[in-house]
């Protein structure tokens, strides 16, 4: 199925009909797309556009994010913690452990320009218990009273970081050290009425625009880094989770989606939700770094 409009198609790339589809990823090296599907069935997918080939990797609880860091192990955020995880034999390393324990599920993990990884969390105990970690020694909590970790993300030069609470409908920024990997007071950047749709996944093209999923909203919107909201493409669906611009040019943006929260009915009014979508040539993406533990970040300042 394809969504038009403007000119710009919006095709379905896999019919993988994820629950809850998040975290794509592109990968340079590999020229491959990866994502995750959260739960139930937690998994992890990557996508080959040059054959169309999937591969995927079942996870032992629930995943929540994704991150790269060589050619044969990725970085990934599951429901007890930080993993270094081998593709080709399927086996984790422990890297954090989860500080939330039971009371809340890692998401929404992206690494910032000099190669730190971020995660946020969703409370599972009670509203505004997650935040924001930056993964050191262990995970250490910079951002609180956060319900639903979203919109991670940060500026071209990465001295802007973005990230937002989908209960509290807001994406704050703050002034990001690059050098220290430390966050600045919090400012609002975006703030989203309940009936344009909920606050999910970001992304930060180029030249520094903001592009925002809105989930329930069917869109994915484009701001400027001032917050002034640039355009806004229509989606075949209603629930897209995230997006992130890929392919050989970084021009291409890819966008996740989920079935959560859909009953019978609506799922056969909707059967695209749960996929995986592509947008050609829409923007100029950056590609995300690779996570670089501390030691190796040190070593590379000397």
């Amino acid at each position: 199925m394809t969504g038009q409009n403007s000119g710009i198609v919006v095709e379905t790339v896999v019919e993988c009909g994820n629950h809850l589809g998040e975290s794509p990823l592109w990968c340079p090296e590999s020229q491959t797309l990866f994502w995750i599907n959260c739960d139930p069935d937690p998994a992890l997918f990557r996508l080959d556009p040059a054959s169309g080939a999937v591969s995927s990797w079942p996870m032992p609880n629930r995943i929540g994010a994704v991150a790269l860091h060589d050619g044969s192990r990725v970085l990934v955020a599951l429901r007890d913690g930080a993993y270094l995880f081998d593709l080709a034999s399927a086996s984790f390393a422990p890297v954090a452990a989860n500080p939330l324990g039971t009371d809340g599920d890692l998401h929404e993990g992206k690494c910032d320009r000099q190669g730190r990884f971020w995660t946020g969390s969703i409370s599972r105990a009670a509203p505004g218990l997650a935040g924001f970690y930056r993964l050191d020694d262990g995970l250490i909590r910079v951002f609180d009273d956060i319900s639903v970790a979203n919109s991670l993300a940060w500026s071209p030069d990465g001295r802007t970081l973005y990230h937002g609470d989908t209960m509290q409908a807001t994406v704050w920024a703050s002034d990001y050290d690059i050098d220290t990997g430390e966050a600045g007071p919090v400012r609002p950047f975006l703030r989203i009425p309940a009936e344009d749709g909920m606050i999910d996944g970001a992304a930060v093209d180029a030249v520094g625009n903001f592009w925002l999923a809105l989930f329930q909203g069917a869109c994915i919107r484009c701001y400027d880094p001032a917050g002034m909201l640039l355009r806004q493409i229509d989606l075949p669906m209603s629930q897209p989770t995230m997006a992130a611009f890929g392919g050989p040019d970084m021009a291409d943006l890819y966008i996740t989606s989920t079935r959560h929260g859909k009953n019978a009915r609506e799922l056969n009014a909707e059967p695209d939700l749960g996929n995986l979508f592509r947008i050609r040539g829409i923007g100029q993406g950056l590609a995300e770094t690779a996570w670089m533990p501390p030691a190796i970040r040190a070593a590379f300042r000397r």
